[in-house]
């Protein structure tokens, strides 16, 4: 667990390729910001621990709830709540950029037909995609609650993360073999896919090995479950299930005031 909690903290990096399209000059400042974003959070994070060693014993930090409310305490007194403060501004910046980053992988996919189409709808003032938007939203709420503890939803969460990734890493192999001439800004050196789905795949086999699988099969399942929806209205898709994804389309549009990305 220490490997996941571990990495979690810099899964952030893999955002920058979800939303290419609204980066400029992508060719060059998708790597910059990769490179960045994680040798900046390395030296804060490395500083940061290195600040609740200083103030805090070993066996206080490793006993401790919350550390960095903890740290406060020792460093701050009753100005604690500086850093609950501070605690709180971050978890909201990483809640804003994961659901703008999650919202335009729904959206791409809808627009590849892979998904429902109204999830490809924009806002017709605002240019966003406001279904895809609110269905993810709507899906972390659903975990929070589900969830006994942010530990829980951790280890539900970060299982199938690494899964998603190590398919990740061999779909760049089957797409340069599939697809070689096509334009890519930012083509990967193909050595660091294998070393990244290698590590992935050790994350994703040991814990079926050392620990209890119930938690892993929840995970399975729930990627499963979207094979309910994704086959009758994607994939085989009826004219009775047509007709009932063209009226949900229809009223989706005239309730949040959206339309398909291709209209004047």
């Amino acid at each position: 667990m220490a490997f996941y909690y571990g990495i979690y903290t810099y899964n952030g990096w893999s955002s920058v390729a979800g939303v290419t399209e609204e980066i400029k000059k992508p060719d060059k400042n998708i790597l910059r910001s990769v490179i960045l974003s994680l040798a900046t959070l390395t030296v804060l994070f490395v500083m940061m621990n290195y600040a609740y060693l200083t103030a805090m014993s070993i066996p206080d930090f490793i006993l401790s709830d919350a550390v960095a409310v903890d740290f406060g305490h020792e460093v701050f007194g009753r100005g604690k709540i500086i850093i609950s403060i501070f605690v709180a501004m971050s978890l909201i910046g990483s809640s804003l950029s994961t659901v703008f980053y999650s919202s335009r992988l729904w959206f791409a996919a809808a627009r590849n037909g892979q998904v429902a189409e109204f999830l490809s709808y924009i806002h017709k003032k605002r240019m966003t995609p406001t279904p895809a938007v609110i269905v993810e939203v709507g899906l972390a709420l659903i975990f929070f609650l589900l969830g006994r503890s942010i530990v829980d939803l951790i280890k539900l969460i970060a299982y199938l993360i690494w899964i998603f990734n190590t398919l990740t890493m061999i779909t760049v192999y089957v797409l340069r073999y599939r697809q070689p001439l096509a334009n890519r800004p930012h083509k990967v050196l193909l050595v660091v896919p294998v070393l990244v789905a290698t590590v992935y795949t050790v994350m994703t086999v040991v814990p079926l090995i050392t620990q209890p699988p119930t938690r892993y099969i929840v995970s399975a399942l729930l990627v499963l479950l979207g094979i309910v929806f994704y086959y009758p209205f994607v994939f085989r898709q009826r004219p009775a299930m047509s007709k009932v994804s063209d009226k949900l389309s229809r009223f989706i549009q005239d309730i949040l005031h959206v339309e398909p990305q291709t209209a004047e």
